[in-house]
């Protein structure tokens, strides 16, 4: 497995990507450092999709923060603990657990309507709870026996020493960039093949579900209010305000780089595996202030900034949206693969900035290091295992599984 970017605006315009699979980490030290404020949270109920939350001012890097204190609170558990008893540690990670995991999937599905609207029009649904029920209704509908995944975030205004690909810096403005860390445990069969890319694709959309959900709830100019229906073409995705996916883990936003995704596995007990996903995205960054040509940031994309709410609690109502969204999209994959990955492939197509686009894949060994070797040609489909298929200029098509991917 290859190492993901989670560069929120970043410092380079490719992608590096294993199918944008979840990576292990290292976490070195018993504690990192961080100043948290007590850990509290100023508004606990802007959080009711998520099961513990740990606010921090500052900190190191929010992926190496929440993965120290996943391995700090599974000493107890033995190697071959049970799924609830590994659902249980997510759950009161940074605090007392509120949800029960013994509560079946029908909690959330009770949320969903089960006929859907026309684009979930007609069912006056929020962007966010449209996008996950197209996602859940079609096909196989959610099952009494069937669990909801926990989920557990940590929080930071900035991060010291955030962590991107191959040694990289991951840029953040302290009070103005979205910097979240999401922990939950899935079935540890998610790991292999291609399953492991598509959780962070999923993470992705969900980061879009919550944008959309938030902008459209404030009654903004929301970037983008529905769901294409094709992929956007290139002048499309630079002349509107829509939000879109840069294969495998970037959020773009008309067309420049809204954020990133990390996703690394924490620990692994039994048949269950522990999965960090660090989602950044810039909010109140300034202009002069992004780091390359090609980043933007959400109150540029505004008619008058001060419709937006001050930068914490936009940024506490994005991390709920997330939650929401991307439990219910891991929830999904956990209980069935196959027809989940269909749907999220068939989500990921209409969202997605990279296909039909010529692109530049510098190819990179199983290792994640560079080969010297690149390919050229149309992104032209992303395939069941979420790698990508370049069609080059003599016809001959190649798939892309680990590489630098810059988009032109």
């Amino acid at each position: 497995m290859q190492q993901t970017d989670q560069r929120n605006g970043a410092e380079c315009d490719r992608d590096h990507a294993n199918r944008g699979s979840v990576v292990p980490t290292a976490v070195e030290r018993d504690a990192v450092e961080h100043d948290d404020r007590d850990g509290v949270v100023s508004d606990a109920a802007a959080f009711d999709q998520l099961d513990s939350v740990c606010a921090l001012t500052s900190v190191d890097s929010t992926n190496t923060y929440a993965t120290a204190a996943v391995r700090k609170a599974l000493d107890g558990l033995t190697d071959n603990a049970g799924s609830a008893d590994v659902a249980r540690v997510v759950c009161g990670l940074f605090g007392v657990g509120k949800m029960n995991v013994a509560a079946p999937l029908s909690r959330l599905c009770r949320q969903l309507p089960s006929e859907r609207g026309a684009e979930g029009e007609e069912l006056g649904l929020p962007s966010l709870r449209g996008a996950v029920m197209r996602s859940m209704t079609e096909g196989s509908r959610c099952s009494a026996s069937h669990r909801p995944l926990p989920m557990s975030v940590v929080l930071a205004d900035t991060q010291t020493a955030g962590r991107g690909r191959l040694g990289r810096a991951w840029y953040n403005e302290p009070g103005g960039s979205f910097i979240g860390s999401y922990v939950t445990a899935v079935p540890k069969a998610l790991l292999d093949g291609g399953s492991s890319g598509w959780m962070t694709m999923a993470a992705g959309l969900a980061a879009i579900d919550a944008v959309e959900s938030v902008m459209g709830e404030l009654g903004i100019n929301s970037p983008q209010s529905a769901t294409p229906t094709a992929p956007l073409t290139h002048e499309e995705s630079l002349s509107e305000n829509r939000l879109s996916l840069k294969w495998p883990n970037d959020v773009f936003l008309g067309g420049k780089k809204l954020g990133g995704i990390l996703a690394e596995l924490a620990a692994v007990r039994g048949d269950t595996a522990i999965i960090v996903f660090g989602i950044g995205m810039n909010l109140f960054v300034s202009e002069d202030r992004l780091p390359i040509e090609q980043s933007t940031s959400l109150h540029l994309r505004v008619n008058d900034i001060n419709d937006l709410p001050p930068y914490e609690t936009l940024r506490n109502a994005i991390a709920n949206g997330i939650a929401e969204s991307l439990r219910i999209r891991l929830t999904a994959l956990a209980n069935d693969t196959t027809h989940a990955v269909a749907r999220l492939r068939d989500e990921v197509a209409e969202r997605s900035w990279t296909l039909g686009r010529h692109v530049v894949a510098h190819l990179a060994t199983d290792d994640g290091t560079a080969s010297g070797r690149t390919v050229e040609g149309t992104a032209e489909s992303i395939n069941a295992d979420a790698s990508l298929s370049i069609r080059l200029a003599d016809g001959t098509v190649h798939t892309v599984t680990t590489g630098d991917v810059g988009v032109e």
